[in-house]
């Protein structure tokens, strides 16, 4: 299926200006001390990439990797920040965690991962493979599987 997009993907230094990258990648930093400043920069990217992508597909269910979930958070902590990335992709995705029991199944987060890399891919938004190991249903920070949109 082709998808024929309003507008082209944003170059990544006009999707994520280099100050906000540092401020949230210092953040990451903070709240996991595993990762280097390079490998969070990399996350806020990514996480920028996937909500760019997310703004341009709603009709497609999506989920960040619990790598890139570090960065979402990120956003999500710095709104000032996050509400000027959702002006330059011109839409706005909503953290929708599930709760305790509604978690998806193995089968289902394969499917989910699925669809948001092919999103990502046919938006123009990625993705670092790298960011996107094995699939897991639960959210690393909000214990609950995060979707950008409602089921």
């Amino acid at each position: 299926m082709s998808v024929m997009l309003e507008r082209p993907a944003l170059p990544v230094a006009e999707l994520v200006p280099d100050d906000v990258r540092d401020r949230l990648a210092a953040f990451i930093v903070r709240e996991h001390p595993e990762h280097t400043q390079e490998f969070a920069a990399r996350l806020v990217v990514e996480s920028a990439r996937f909500q760019a992508a997310s703004a341009a597909r709603p009709d497609v269910r999506m989920a960040p990797s619990l790598l890139v979930d570090h960065g979402w958070h990120a956003w999500l902590m710095f709104s000032q920040d996050r509400d000027a990335l959702m002006a330059r992709i011109g839409g706005v995705v909503h953290h929708v965690p599930d709760l305790p029991g509604e978690e998806p199944d193995e089968e289902t987060a394969r499917e989910i991962r699925r669809q948001t890399l092919d999103a990502m891919r046919t938006t123009g938004y990625g993705p670092d493979v790298e960011l996107w190991p094995a699939v897991s249903g639960k959210c690393s920070q909000c214990h609950a599987g995060c979707t950008d949109s409602p089921k």
